[in-house]
């Protein structure tokens, strides 16, 4: 058994080895194991003899659960024997007690290169495999390939692929990923606490598989978001698929994920852009108020100098009334004092004309500052009144600027709340477009079982009219019949003045044979003389009876079987307007962005004429390239209505993509800069839809990836020449 004091020897000697060491330590073999499967553990040394479990039994159960380990055994001479034995078992090295600081270090040495180039054979293994793993899947997710699939079979192992039951596509603003360093997808399985396989589809995007399949991968999206956006400064964007079984479905996988970030990137697109009116609105509203403020202040000023100017209005008013007031008294004086000087009274009289002149002067100047202090009194109602409605509107503009203030964290938080809604976003837009194509086939179905059921209607309404004709026939016949009938009743009523009931009470068994024959033939002479009577009539009644019910109960069958086709096809009539408008609008929102591509601005939209009948509608087309002001399509040039049409054309390609497709011309009338643009344009779809273009434009030419020329350089007789894309450079 090793002693505390060797370990510690062992430990000491392992410090003066270069390079940095997690130690673990154990004093028995049974401790040893437990740590050699609870760590991380490339190397063990041990001595042969330890208490529960010696060096021999650990080595062994140690290499069976990990072949890749390496062991050193310490032993004395005498366990020499052992040690050989030890080796069998996969046993690195043994070394000889005491233990030379030489030979140990040779030994740890050697046994650490092998560590080394273990570690680098695996990573080299690794890496190939995840190289093959990545090199088929980018294939397949982008081909959908069965041979591909196929071919990806024979190399690696699809078990790992099966085994995928949930994918979170990341998507940046820019070429993030190209730059990435290497350890992103270690970071992000350490951050998430979970393996996941990475493949990095292209300098913009990224996707994480998972297996875990009671996993809430929302909350994983969620969490990895949080750490994407703590670590890096750019912008990203997660969609989270839906729980899926094998690998089959990876294509289809990926083509909802994309359907839904783009989707996810519109609305944050819109939430920026509202965000954005909001705080400009906000800044409108902050320079109103601050302007609104200026003015307010400005009227107090003017308020000022006008109650300034009235307070000095009234202080003269006030003095003229007071000097007004003595000159009366100077008028009673002089009256009293010509009263009581006669001799004065002229010069009294010449005072009493300048005092009366002066009064009229002095009424004039009151008059005068009256109508001031009433034009004052009106300025400063008006600057009152003004100031008010200033108050009211500031009041206004701070109430305006509160619910902007309160918009702004809103449309902050439905950026947020769009960030974290993504994967609901991807599902639903994955569930929407499976649903789309799933009532696409219904509807083919049921439009096929309406052709039908439509024929069966037809051949249903022959039958119906055949049946309605040998019905009517019946009713004639059962006229006629009940006709006869009552010719009988009618006749032994008239004749013999008998019911049909009491000739039938009346009737007599036979007792002379030969009376009842002589009777029975003067009844047949008298039957003669009645002539033919149809004794069969009665049955034949019946029989058309049953007829008649039978054929009731068909019409009624029919009639039910034409209210149920009417049904479904009022059924299939709203499904089809649902679809339809659901496309229309994909389609009309896809024209406005291509539009505004391929003219550089501008605007435009898809109308139905008829919005409540939208099968029978009809489409109208409004467009207004940058600049212009069109209200007829005729008043745009030849190639603007080409470009509108091309505009159209990859609106409903963009909702539908369709595998290959010849476009023959349709650059005609476009000048050189748009039809390099319409080429460009082109490259969109090249993922999705294979292109022939017929054309005789340079520059769409220079964008195709081969050219096929037709010459006939011989009379009859054509020749096709091929160029790639490489040789026109």
């Amino acid at each position: 058994m090793m002693k505390k004091i060797e370990r510690e020897g062992l430990k000491y000697l392992l410090s003066r080895e270069e390079g940095e060491r997690n130690v673990f330590e154990a004093s028995n073999g049974k401790q040893a194991l437990q740590i050699i499967r609870s760590e991380d553990i490339q190397l063990v040394l041990t001595d042969i003899k330890m208490p529960h479990m010696d060096g021999l039994e650990l080595s062994r159960r140690a290499k069976e659960e990990n072949p890749a380990l390496q062991i050193i055994i310490f032993s004395g001479y005498s366990d020499f024997a052992f040690a050989q034995e030890a080796i069998r078992y996969g046993v690195t090295e043994y070394i000889l007690k005491p233990v030379n600081p030489d030979d140990f270090h040779k030994v740890i040495q050697k046994a650490e290169k092998e560590i080394e180039r273990r570690k680098k054979k695996e990573s080299r293994e690794m890496k190939e495999k995840n190289f093959l793993q990545q090199y088929f899947l980018q294939n397949y997710l982008y081909s959908g390939k069965a041979e591909t699939l196929e071919k990806a079979k024979e190399m690696i192992d699809m078990d790992k692929w099966n085994g995928w039951h949930c994918g979170i596509l990341i998507e940046s603003d820019v070429a993030f990923f190209d730059t990435a360093e290497e350890t992103l997808e270690e970071e992000i399985q350490k951050e998430l606490r979970r393996v996941c396989f990475y493949l990095n589809l292209n300098a913009r995007q990224s996707l994480l598989l998972f297996q875990d399949v009671y996993c809430d991968y929302q909350l994983v999206a969620n969490h990895l978001y949080n750490f994407m956006k703590r670590k890096y400064r750019d912008s990203f964007y997660l969609a989270v698929s839906r729980k899926f079984e094998g690998c089959e479905c990876l294509p289809e996988i990926l083509e909802q994920l994309e359907q839904q970030m783009e989707e996810l990137q519109q609305r944050c697109r819109r939430a920026e852009s509202e965000q954005v009116a909001a705080e400009a609105q906000l800044e409108k509203e902050q320079y109103l108020r601050k302007q609104n403020t200026e003015r307010l202040e400005e009227a107090a000023s003017q308020q000022a100098v006008l109650q300034q100017r009235m307070q000095e209005t009234a202080d003269k008013y006030t003095a003229a009334a007071e000097e007004a007031e003595e000159v009366e008294k100077a008028i009673q004086k002089g009256q009293e004092m010509l009263s009581q000087e006669a001799d004065q009274r002229s010069a009294l009289e010449q005072e009493q004309a300048r005092l009366a002149e002066q009064r009229s002067q002095l009424k004039i100047s009151m008059m005068e500052l009256e109508k001031e202090m009433d034009t004052l009194s009106r300025e400063i109602q008006q600057q009152s009144d003004q100031q008010d409605s200033m108050v009211e509107k500031l009041a206004q503009i701070d109430r305006d600027i509160s619910t902007q203030e309160e918009l702004i964290p809103q449309k902050q938080d439905e950026i947020t709340r769009g960030n974290k809604t993504l994967e609901q976003m991807k599902t639903s837009r994955t569930d929407g477009q499976a649903e789309i194509r799933h009532w696409q086939q219904v509807h083919d179905a049921q439009d096929q079982q309406i052709r039908e059921m439509q024929s069966g209607l037809r051949e249903t309404n022959a039958v119906r009219e055949k049946f309605s004709g040998e019905m009517s026939r019946l009713e004639e016949r059962k006229i006629a019949v009940q006709s006869d009938y009552d010719g009988v009743i009618r006749q032994l009523l008239e004749q013999y003045e008998l019911s049909l009931s009491e000739a039938q009470e009346q009737a007599q068994p036979l007792e002379d044979l030969q009376a009842a024959q002589r009777e029975l033939q003067s009844l047949k002479s008298r039957i003669r003389g009645l002539g033919t009577v149809n004794v069969a009539a009665i049955a034949e009644y019946e029989e058309v009876s049953a007829r008649y019910q039978f054929l009731s109960e068909q019409m009624q069958d029919a009639e039910t079987a034409k209210r149920e086709l009417e049904d479904l096809i009022t059924s299939l009539t709203e499904e089809m307007q649902r679809i339809f408008s659901e496309s229309f609008s994909i389609i009309n929102r896809n024209f406005q962005e291509i539009f505004r591509d391929l003219f550089g601005g501008g605007e435009a939209r898809l109308e139905l004429t008829d919005p409540e009948n939208v099968l029978e509608s009809g489409i109208e087309i409004e467009v207004a390239p940058p600049g212009k002001v069109i209200k007829n399509l005729i008043s745009l040039s030849g190639g603007e209505q080409s470009f509108v049409a091309i505009a159209i054309y990859f609106a409903i390609l963009r909702l539908r993509p369709s595998p290959f497709c010849i476009l023959d011309e349709i650059d005609a009338a476009l000048d050189e800069g748009n039809v390099r643009r319409y080429a460009q344009y082109l490259q969109n779809f090249t993922d999705t839809t294979q292109f022939i273009l017929v054309t005789h434009r340079r520059s769409a030419m220079e964008e195709a990836s081969v050219l096929y020329g037709v010459t006939m350089q011989e009379d009859g007789i054509s020749r096709l020449l091929r160029m790639e894309q490489e040789e026109l450079q």
